[in-house]
């Protein structure tokens, strides 16, 4: 949260001081990547707690920093259309096997097979509750979820990636919501 508000203040300082207009436009995700460092553990194993395990810690701890960095954004930074975009399945609900790890390795994470769908469900009712638009990758991912590049040791970083297609997809809606943005202005 730190470096976002140094990042946003150093965006309206500067457009301030060549007198930029400061009409922003904020596509935003709040995902994997926030996931794992507010639930993973040592070597990626995660302690996911969902409820049926009743441990909700991690999940609390999700709702609760993607609240404040929602309201952050609503509140310091001027925009006209603030999106969010859902975490995609690159980690697809059976799982994305061999990222980093041998090809002939056991996959540590998700322990769970809806993994993404349960953060998502999460960051759909924050972000409702806030009036934000969301696009919606999760589902979009899950028949294409992953560029399929491997090497003859184990599958490449990439494999957690979305692949040009959904990412096509994803900027036609952008470019889409943007011009109905600035068309009503």
């Amino acid at each position: 949260m730190s470096f976002i508000k140094s990042t946003i203040n150093e965006i309206l300082s500067h457009d301030a001081q060549y007198d930029v207009a400061t009409d922003y436009i904020i596509v935003f995700n709040s995902g994997l990547h926030d996931i794992i460092n507010l639930c993973g553990s040592e070597y990626w194993g995660l302690t996911i707690d969902f409820e049926v395990r009743g441990d909700a810690r991690c999940a609390d701890t999700y709702r609760r920093k993607l609240t404040e960095l929602t309201q952050m954004l609503q509140q310091q930074f001027p925009s006209l259309l603030i999106v969010f975009q859902t975490t995609h399945a690159a980690w697809p609900k059976w799982g994305n096997y061999g990222i980093g790890w041998p090809v002939n390795g056991t996959q540590p994470l998700p322990y769970a097979s809806d993994f993404v769908h349960y953060f998502n469900q999460i960051a759909w009712d924050v972000i409702r509750s806030a009036g934000i638009p969301i696009i919606d990758t999760y589902w979009l991912t899950l028949s294409r979820p992953d560029h399929r590049e491997s090497h003859f040791y184990a599958l490449q970083h990439k494999m957690v990636h979305a692949g040009p297609e959904v990412y096509s997809i994803l900027t036609r809606q952008w470019v889409m919501m943007i011009l109905e943005t600035l068309c009503k202005k």
